[in-house]
């Protein structure tokens, strides 16, 4: 099974289907890589990174960290090997957010800011997948920066990531390095505000910057999905039970199997079971039985 075939499962949430798949593509990934010809070489190493980035991205949802970290090591020396700055800094993204998921804010942001600066494009003339690696890198440390307490900063970086946002819609994106670095517009900046507001604890910013979001899953559908549990969080400290649980429904039917991973979701629904007034929907029972959490 090819890298695409494969990332298309992972996209779709198919967790199940891409674990039992990437065992083969590794190895079938690290053997061309092994054997390529001095021409080859790059393309093989570029490839065995996506394979290997795409392994740590899939067990930083499975929340095996210390598997992940391995994994995101391996596809850095390769795309390293590759020469290839723009698949390593997608790399070095996925590291940032294993990061965030440790707590680690601190080396979070100087990861990506740092990584970011080496990489930073000439926006006349850089491609689009040189914009949005260097977008995504931003929009880590928008990310880790609201969580440790500066939102005045988070706001800066986001701003300059939406800047490449507006230059990569002005341009005809390239075939190459999309798989990777595709689904960087100025929706996916958009969301990011609104998660910067969430963390920040203001419900009403979080829906108002939501209306500006299409309602449907962007080509990174976990992004969409993490955006819509933010709107589920505003309407649940709204006390908006009913459009909180309906937000939450949306997500389990479209992608349950990364519904079930989310510690965000389980607490959102902690929250709606614990402030209820009737008794609980067999829609809220389904939702706390699937996420984990107690009733």
């Amino acid at each position: 099974m090819r890298l695409g075939t494969i990332d298309r499962l992972y996209q779709s949430n198919d967790y199940a289907a891409t674990l039992t798949a990437l065992p083969t593509l590794l190895l079938d990934a690290r053997v061309t890589a092994e054997t390529a010809s001095d021409a080859d070489r790059p393309a093989a190493y570029a490839l065995l990174a996506r394979s290997r980035h795409l392994t740590g991205n899939l067990l930083i949802q499975l929340r095996a960290g210390d598997l992940a970290q391995i994994a995101l090591t391996e596809a850095l020396d390769a795309a390293q090997r590759a020469g290839d700055r723009v698949v390593g800094a997608t790399v070095i993204q996925g590291m940032c957010w294993l990061l965030m998921r440790q707590g680690r804010l601190a080396e979070a942001t100087e990861l990506a800011i740092s990584t970011a600066d080496q990489i930073e494009p000439q926006f006349r003339r850089a491609a689009p997948a040189e914009l949005s690696a260097w977008g995504w890198l931003l929009m880590g440390a928008a990310a880790a920066y609201a969580r440790d307490n500066q939102p005045d900063t988070a706001a800066e970086v986001v701003d300059a990531a939406h800047a490449a946002a507006v230059r990569i819609g002005e341009r005809r994106p390239e075939s190459g390095h999309l798989m990777m670095v595709g689904g960087f517009d100025t929706h996916r900046v958009q969301m990011q505000r609104a998660e910067n507001a969430a963390v920040a604890d203001d419900p009403d910013r979080v829906l108002d910057l939501a209306r500006l979001v299409p309602p449907g899953p962007t080509p990174v559908g976990s992004s969409w999905q993490r955006h819509r549990l933010d709107v589920a969080w505003a309407y649940a400290q709204q006390r908006r039970y009913p459009e909180a649980t309906s937000t939450l429904v949306e997500l389990r039917e479209y992608a349950p199997a990364w519904l079930r991973q989310q510690r965000y979701a389980r607490d959102i629904v902690q929250s709606i079971t614990e402030r209820r007034r009737r008794a609980m929907s067999a829609e809220l029972a389904d939702l706390a039985s699937l996420v984990g959490c107690t009733t």
